[in-house]
């Protein structure tokens, strides 16, 4: 997951993964802040750290392969992060000979190198010769063309000018599946992407429990679902149905007005109320999303003003304590562990004032001593059920208005084999693949 309230830390290690408990992190986590707090102390030009401790003694490189992590707590989770990107070594000789330029210099161990970067315009990624698979991968390069218009993609799909297209728009996915020639080249992978709406449980009305079920049974998924063509799955829960721990069986809200009515008049909201709910607007499918759930919430006698921002605004506000009311949000596990979900987006222990990743800012003390009991918890079978009591409590009190599981889709050729979906981010991997035309 990215960092979020780690940013003045970057610059000294170059890594966008959000720690565990790495033993001794706190102290330099404390030590980074004294150093930011006092800069003109620091030895001059160098960025040096200069506050012990200047290390993580939880990290260790013990020799040119082999690092050691430790940890303050057990935690099942760690070896699904480790096979994940956000995981991965940086150089340190590269991060100090490149400092700022490090991040257009990508380095790595994958079955790819960068061979050639014209921004905004293409990349060109190589075949690693010390990849650590000597057959893989089999393609000898692949070209990734940027800022190219959908409708300009599904014309060079046509064309066969390329081999695989990673959003689809809506009239080119109805004709797809219109032909029945085409189907095969769409590949799916469903509930990959979870929609809701995040309601800001410190700002009233949302304080109210009764008020933020209302809002779940006012909106009618199915519905919703339907005008997105069918390309998602109705939510139960927050956690995507792609990822270990989903519980299929989860009680769902199912489309009641009247319930929903009855819920805000009990809530003492008889004649509803007036919110704002932010949306991106870079993805048209947020739009109908928020003006469906907008339209069933008025006739509940909920009253929405719809704020339309940039995705990098709403990320920022939306984790600003007491500041947006409703946001329209999107989710895509990076790990196949319930935690990675659960615990990052819904643990009131990390509310915090700025960068907040629970941007409900919901809290629970009952659900917070499970949050705490399956974090140590080294039965995998028992930690996954803790996980499930969460999710049912979350549902119960719906901090979050549970919409859709968007499904993720590309499309290929028929000449592009080996080629197939993940259930979590990224969802494309290209070493397995091969042409054969």
């Amino acid at each position: 997951s990215p960092v979020q309230n780690e940013n003045i830390f970057r610059p000294l290690i170059r890594s966008y993964g959000r720690r565990f408990d790495l033993s001794s992190y706190a102290a330099f986590e404390e030590a980074r802040k004294q150093e930011a707090a006092a800069p003109t102390k620091a030895p001059p030009n160098t960025g040096a750290r200069w506050i012990e401790p200047r290390t993580i003694a939880g990290l260790r490189a013990l020799d040119l392969r082999t690092v050691q992590i430790q940890l303050d707590t057990p935690d099942l989770g760690l070896i699904h992060y480790l096979a994940s990107p956000v995981a991965a070594v940086v150089p340190r000789e590269e991060v100090e000979r490149l400092s700022e330029r490090f991040g257009r210099n990508p380095i790595g161990a994958g079955p790819f190198v960068l061979k050639e970067w014209i921004r905004g315009f293409c990349l060109r990624l190589e075949r690693n010769p010390h990849y650590f698979r000597p057959d893989r991968p089999y393609l000898d390069a692949i070209e990734i063309q940027l800022n190219v218009d959908l409708t300009t993609q599904a014309m060079m799909m046509r064309n066969g000018d390329i081999d695989f297209q990673r959003s689809i728009p809506d009239p080119i996915f109805l004709n797809l599946t219109k032909d029945d020639r085409r189907k095969a080249v769409i590949e799916t992978s469903r509930g990959t992407t979870l929609i809701y709406v995040s309601l800001n449980c410190e700002l009233p009305p949302f304080t109210n429990r009764l008020v933020r079920q209302a809002m779940n049974y006012a909106v009618n998924k199915s519905a919703i679902v339907k005008k997105l063509l069918n390309r998602a799955v109705p939510a139960q829960g927050p956690l995507p149905m792609n990822v270990t721990g989903f519980n299929p069986s989860l009680p769902e809200y199912d489309y009641d007005p009247t319930k929903a009515k009855a819920l805000l008049a009990q809530a003492g909201y008889q004649s509803g109320f007036d919110s704002a709910l932010w949306v991106p607007r870079e993805n048209p499918t947020f739009m109908q999303v928020a003006l469906s759930t907008a339209q069933d919430l008025q006739a509940v006698g909920v009253t929405l003003q719809l704020k339309e921002v940039s995705y990098s605004i709403l990320t920022e506000a939306i984790q600003r304590r007491r500041t947006v009311p409703m946001a329209l949000c999107d989710w895509a596990a990076t790990i196949d562990d319930p935690k990675d979900t659960l615990d990052y987006l819904l643990n009131g222990d990390r509310i915090c004032d700025e960068a907040c990743p629970n941007t409900a800012f919901y809290t629970n003390a009952l659900v917070q001593q499970h949050f705490r009991k399956a974090a140590v918890e080294a039965d995998a079978a028992a930690r996954i059920r803790l996980y499930q009591q969460i999710e049912q409590a979350l549902v119960n009190d719906a901090p979050w208005i549970f919409i859709c599981h968007r499904n993720t889709e590309v499309i290929r050729q028929p000449w592009l084999k080996g080629f197939r979906l993940r259930r979590t981010w990224p969802t494309t991997r290209l070493g397995a693949v091969w042409i054969d035309r």
